[in-house]
């Protein structure tokens, strides 16, 4: 039950106690004023009568018309008074109701001797005219007192038991209400101050640097409440002190990683000029290759040409057949030579060189190689579809390189396929845009894929498919150099799809 619940219930039956004390104790101060009205009117009766009495031997000593006229009244007055408590004595004890009706009797009697007693206009003695009557009224008389006495004594009685059913009362009331405040004080200490005390405590050794303490209360009223809400509180303080450590730690750590990236940071740095210094020194030691490969190499490369040249056409009548093959292989491997050093070259200038970032429009440059090379070779069925405002960002020399090697590669590998088909379209995957360039020609084996990228390896024979193996891969450092990446996928006899990502420009237009 709950607190509000159980002060309703006290206060309810402490005002319906309250109620009916007090109900008892206006009845019983009702009786108290009701007999206290009684005992005056009985107080009353015995002096009028004590007045008849003095009156009446007056009467007697003297019975003139004077003297009867006092006493006539007294008898009014006496009526007036027995008629006025006529009500009162017969809802009565039975004691009181006797004394009344013989004092109503005596009264009536008394009326009749006194009426008997003669003329009130004669100036006789009483004595010599009846003296039994006399002796009567006397009697009577000492009769009615003693009756009248016996009702103010009755009245008496009833006025101090109505006060001592007031008085018990009164005590009742007092008691029943302090019993009442001594239960409301016990009820109230072990219903609101014993909890609150246990809170208190609780709190105190909370304070105190126990912080694992909890109430668990069982109580099913507010306190209940309030202590259950106090434990869960303490149950949030602590995940709350658990969350600000695991915090406190994650701060550590944290500046502790922090203080790790800047140490790494400072040997990266190192690092990197070390490596940079090395780079520098290889792109000097490439530069000083292409350079020797340039200059040195093709000067005896020129001689061997020229000179087995020179024996083809000056001394051509004099060898046989077999030697002619021969000087032909030294001019075919002299020329392949020529490229090799050619594609070695190209390969070289793609890593270096400063790097531009201007919009490109692969479409339209597509669109010129395929026409270029559709021209070269007439004799060709070549469809192509190329999509349209394919813009990208970067070097425009560099990609040129990059859609020259992709579609001359489309090109040379659909030249055995009929119906060829080249497509340079895009595709978005993982959110990423790739330029694709597709073919339906030769194709290659998905297992051998690594070796597309790599400078001077080929998958197809030189019989087959001519060439030196220095175009795909000079296509991958050159996409590499932009951040994008490239792909490839393929299967034998059913074309080739080179996808790469580089960044997307906001427009196609070219700087003037």
């Amino acid at each position: 039950m709950t607190l509000r619940a159980r002060a309703r219930l006290i206060g309810l039956v402490s005002a319906l106690v309250s109620l009916v004390l007090l109900g008892l104790l206006g009845i019983a101060s009702q009786e108290r004023a009701r007999t206290e009205r009684d005992l005056a009117l009985a107080d009353a009766l015995a002096f009028e009568t004590t007045q008849l009495r003095t009156a009446l031997f007056g009467y007697l000593l003297q019975p003139q018309s004077q003297t009867r006229a006092p006493v006539a009244a007294q008898f009014r007055v006496l009526d007036d008074l027995l008629e006025r408590t006529a009500t009162r004595a017969l809802r009565a004890d039975e004691q009181t109701r006797y004394a009344w009706e013989g004092a109503r009797r005596l009264a009536g009697d008394l009326g009749k001797h006194f009426a008997e007693s003669g003329d009130t206009g004669t100036d006789l003695r009483f004595a010599e005219r009846d003296r039994r009557t006399a002796e009567l009224m006397l009697m009577d008389t000492h009769s009615l007192i003693l009756f009248v006495r016996q009702l103010r004594h009755r009245a008496n009685a009833r006025f101090i038991a109505a006060g001592a059913r007031v008085n018990l009362t009164l005590v009742v009331l007092v008691a029943v209400m302090s019993v009442l405040g001594l239960t409301l004080f016990v009820v109230f200490g072990r219903s609101v101050l014993a909890p609150l005390g246990q809170l208190r405590a609780t709190a105190l050794r909370i304070a105190g640097g126990e912080p694992d303490l909890r109430l668990h209360s069982r109580r099913a009223d507010e306190l209940g409440e309030l202590a259950n809400a106090f434990d869960r509180m303490l149950d949030q303080l602590a995940a709350t002190r658990v969350s600000r450590d695991r915090l406190e730690a994650e701060m550590a750590e944290r500046q502790r990683a922090e203080s790790e990236v800047l140490r790494l940071n400072a040997e990266l740095e190192v690092r990197v000029r070390q490596r940079t210094a090395e780079l520098e020194s290889a792109n000097q030691e490439l530069e000083s290759f292409a350079y020797a490969v340039s200059h040195d190499l093709r000067a005896p490369l020129r001689a061997l040409s020229g000179f087995s040249q020179a024996l083809l056409e000056d001394y051509a009548e004099r060898l046989d057949g077999e030697a002619r093959v021969f000087l032909d292989q030294i001019g075919s491997a002299s020329r392949r030579m020529g490229e090799l050093i050619d594609g070695i070259l190209t390969l070289s200038r793609s890593t270096r060189g400063e790097l531009r970032r201007d919009p490109v429009d692969l479409s339209t440059l597509a669109h010129r190689l395929l026409s270029e090379r559709a021209r070269a070779e007439p004799h060709r069925q070549v469809v192509w579809e190329v999509a349209p405002e394919l813009c990208v960002a970067g070097d425009p020399a560099m990609l040129e390189v990059v859609m020259v090697n992709l579609i001359d590669n489309a090109w040379k590998y659909t030249a055995k396929t009929p119906n060829a088909t080249i497509r340079v379209t895009t595709e978005d995957r993982a959110g990423k845009r790739w330029l694709c360039v597709a073919d339906n020609g030769a194709g290659f084996d998905m297992a051998y894929a690594e070796r597309l990228f790599q400078p001077f390896q080929r998958l197809h024979r030189q019989d087959e498919f001519p060439g030196i193996g220095i175009g795909l891969a000079t296509v991958q450092r050159i996409i590499h150099r932009h951040g994008g990446t490239i792909e490839a996928a393929g299967t034998p006899g059913g074309g080739a799809t080179f996808r790469f990502t580089l960044p997307t420009a906001t427009d196609c237009q070219e700087p003037s």
